[in-house]
């Protein structure tokens, strides 16, 4: 029994459905395969929990040919086992970002931005799902100005990044607009 990709909202819909779909299964001879829709919260009401970004991170084929755009700009491994969802979470909330839908918004509007800047910005390690979310984010942080940024970065605890790079962030991004 699944739910992907939707995220269901109600345990017990999930349950009573499955069940239906089993006593069908029963009624018409066993030994077969039953399938049911569930209905699902749309996606623009999915609260951002780090499990649904995990979903999300996932699932969502933009965010997730994003993520590949960094791992093979930086030659790094895309580890789809691993996920960013602690770090992006911790930004989402920095940012009052409080729907998945709101994140998608973001990495639709990104979306080229991020694609530059993945061969400006190196990881060192293997790239996690979701790692295309964070820049996500950071652009977010980013378009409200430099005293925003500084403030956006020295709020995280999760990241090992600083206030300090805040202007570096901004001089690329700035690089990044004028290069069109």
């Amino acid at each position: 029994m699944s739910t992907f990709p939707e995220v269901v909202s109600e345990a017990d819909g999930l349950f009573q459905a499955a069940n239906e779909a089993v006593q069908s299964a029963k009624r018409n001879g066993r030994n077969q395969v039953r399938t049911t829709k569930v209905a699902a919260r749309p996606r623009g009401d999915i609260p951002i929990t780090q499990q649904t970004l995990s979903v999300f991170m996932r699932t969502d084929e933009s965010v997730r040919r994003l993520d590949e755009v960094i791992a093979s700009a930086c030659g790094k491994p895309l580890e789809l086992a691993d996920d960013a969802s602690f770090h992006v979470f911790e930004k989402a909330k920095a940012l009052e970002i409080i729907t998945i839908e709101e994140l998608a918004d973001l990495v639709r509007r990104s979306g080229d931005v991020i694609r530059k800047m993945a061969r400006c910005f190196v990881p060192t390690t293997p790239v996690p799902a979701g790692y295309s979310l964070s820049f996500a984010l950071d652009i977010a942080a980013a378009r409200r100005g430099h005293p925003a940024l500084r403030a956006y970065f020295e709020s995280l605890r999760l990241s090992n990044i600083s206030g300090a790079y805040a202007t570096e962030f901004l001089e690329t991004l700035v690089l990044i607009d004028a290069g069109g």
